[in-house]
């Protein structure tokens, strides 16, 4: 399979790191999130050490704000870069969204508005942020609820704007695209038709749940039937094997369990691609 170098990995957790260390099926690499690990010493720091040892890993943040008008958390943004150097990381990421406003954390991610002035806005200060980092910065899509006032666009769109303006990556979060479409009415696999798929440099997979009439991305539950199609169709357009992480929750079901949707995402992806290579020929 033709990929981007890193193939099919998942979370790590000190929840499960020893077991991970000690596991003897395959995983090709790591995702990890600086705040979890930042400052630790001890054994916690051993345990992340010992993974990077043995994996490539990427770190994916979460708190940034990028979309955000509070200044950038500069702290946040020297451990970044303080990860990216010690792990020789090709790239990293946080979400398209906002946590804080006025210095204070809203304890959610939230959309920004989905219009021009917002594109622009998250545009800059994806350049401030990889500046301050040193790699580039992929975006993810987020899960929302209702759209902020002042948008005048719809949610794909917004995507497709952001990322040309930044000329960032995307961080597709196939379980998220899946929610959002059921719940805002649009065609999942219409909106992964439109990404430019020289920026899709990573993807996260994981389950869904259904509450309060509407459905939500979560990682405490299996993969669903749903998010394998979007993986293989993603994967299909894409032509390569784009770095995959499973987030299907190794701490709340087990590692087993998780190691279980890394074999099958692996064995989806084969097939995937070579469904595409298979395609292309009798075309030809």
């Amino acid at each position: 399979m033709a990929d981007d170098g890193l193939g099919i990995g998942m979370v790590l957790d000190q929840s499960y790191a020893e077991e991970l260390l000690r596991t003897p099926r395959s995983v090709d690499w790591l995702e990890v999130t600086p705040q979890r690990w930042q400052a630790r010493g001890g054994r916690q720091r051993w345990l992340l050490d010992a993974c990077a040892e043995r994996w490539p890993m990427v770190p994916h943040c979460t708190s940034l704000s990028i979309a955000g008008t509070d200044p950038l958390d500069d702290a946040l943004l020297d451990e970044v870069n303080g990860f990216v150097r010690r792990l020789r990381a090709p790239w990293w990421s946080d979400h398209a969204a906002f946590c804080r406003a006025d210095g204070r954390w809203l304890g959610e991610l939230l959309p920004p508005p989905f219009s021009v002035e917002a594109v622009a806005h998250v545009a800059a200060r994806v350049s401030e942020a990889e500046q301050r980092v040193g790699v580039p910065m992929l975006l993810e899509n987020i899960a929302w609820s209702a759209a902020m006032p002042g948008s005048t666009m719809t949610e794909p769109d917004f995507l497709l704007a952001l990322l040309h303006a930044a000329g960032c990556g995307i961080l597709l979060d196939l379980a998220t695209v899946s929610a959002n479409a059921e719940n805002h009415g649009y065609d999942a696999r219409a909106l992964i038709d439109q990404l430019p798929v020289d920026r899709l440099m990573q993807i996260h997979i994981g389950g869904r749940v259904r509450q309060g009439g509407r459905v939500w991305p979560t990682h405490a539950a299996p993969v669903t039937d749903e998010v394998w199609d979007l993986y293989a169709h993603t994967l299909a357009r894409a032509g390569r094997l784009v770095a995959t992480c499973v987030e299907s929750g190794a701490t709340q079901r087990g590692l087993d369990k998780a190691l279980d949707d890394v074999d099958r995402a692996r064995s989806l992806a084969r097939w995937a691609l070579l469904s595409r290579t298979e395609a292309t020929l009798m075309a030809s």
